[in-house]
């Protein structure tokens, strides 16, 4: 292969990591059986970086607590009491992993960041939207919400996810989406200005339905950190 074509390769490559990614682990929140396929899409798309910059990855604010978490990974393995239901939840938290960095090289200028904003606004929707007939939802968790409420819509999936990991996933999309919305609504397309608060509505809904405490912290932080955030000190 001629070096011509091997940089025409390896860019197109680059260039469809983020969609290559994505798609596999959105297909895994309806299968999981994909999570493998997905966890080595993103091993695949680093080695070609690693072909192309020597780096695996442009360094962010995350990596030492990343790394803290890998290293805790094989402790986890060796202490569970399930180690099916771990191994699955060990790759997603490598497919969260993933994203994160796929995300962190791809928005490499201003346009594919303003592009990657409403595509999370999408997908947030989209698993809003798919969450009624594809989670086992826990409906005695809090009494004062009616079990009739979680009825209405049957699960047509075999492979369900659990309520605690569909919040994680929406609370994670949530606050990027809330803060262009709050902070940005001038500078919104129109389409933006459409999904974005569709989305968040509809993922706010989900978030509440899926009881998940936890989530419900995150979120609590995630509104008092945004105005932290934006002060110029």
């Amino acid at each position: 292969m001629s070096v011509l074509s091997r940089k025409s390769v390896i860019k197109f490559l680059t260039d469809i990591e983020l969609v290559a990614v994505v798609l596999t682990i959105g297909i895994s929140f309806v299968w999981p059986s994909m999570l493998i396929v997905a966890v080595i899409t993103a091993t695949f798309f680093w080695i070609v970086r690693w072909e192309s910059t020597k780096k695996c990855s442009v360094q962010t604010p995350g990596d030492w607590g990343i790394i803290l978490i890998l290293v805790m990974i094989p402790v986890t393995l060796w202490a569970t009491a399930s180690p099916e239901k771990t191994q699955l939840q060990v790759l997603r938290l490598l497919s969260g992993i993933a994203i994160y960095f796929v995300i962190a090289n791809w928005c490499n200028s201003v346009l594919r960041l303003r592009m990657i904003v409403p595509t999370f606004a999408m997908l947030g929707l989209g698993l809003a939207l798919i969450a009624p007939i594809n989670v086992d939802w826990a409906i005695d968790k809090l009494p004062y919400i009616p079990a009739r409420l979680y009825q209405q819509s049957p699960v047509l999936f075999l492979d369900t996810f659990h309520p605690n990991v569909l919040a994680g996933s929406l609370v994670i999309i949530l606050p990027i989406i809330l803060a262009e919305l709050l902070f940005a609504w001038r500078e919104l397309s129109k389409f933006e200005k459409f999904i974005n608060p569709l989305a968040l509505t509809a993922m706010l809904v989900v978030l509440g339905l899926t009881l998940s405490r936890g989530a419900w912290i995150a979120l609590g932080a995630v509104l008092v950190l945004l105005p932290i955030l934006r002060l110029r000190r």
